[in-house]
């Protein structure tokens, strides 16, 4: 019986160290799967930091426009209305 329980104990622990270091594998196979995942995600990151930075280019808002169909702001598009001063203050005056 005294043989049995060395052996018992000498087997608990060579069961115990191998589970520790199978634990210790797992936790670095998924640490180097979250570092992949990050170095991706970052990169996908700077790629649409990168398509941003492009869509707010004048030159492509401009072209975009274009093929929106819309064209430049001509001298002729654009109304100006002239207020007359003195008219301004009759109205005043009429409002008090």
């Amino acid at each position: 019986m005294k043989h049995f329980a060395i052996v018992f104990v000498m087997s608990l622990f060579v069961i115990l160290y191998v589970w520790q270091n199978i634990e210790i594998m797992k936790t670095k196979m998924d640490y180097k799967k979250m570092i992949r995942t990050e170095h991706a995600l970052a990169e996908k990151n700077a790629k649409l930091k990168f398509e941003l930075e492009q869509l707010r280019n004048f030159r492509s808002i401009e072209s975009n426009a274009v093929r929106a169909g819309l064209s430049r702001i001509k001298p002729s598009d654009v109304i100006v209305i002239k207020e007359d001063p003195g008219r301004v203050k009759e109205n005043d005056k009429e409002g008090k």
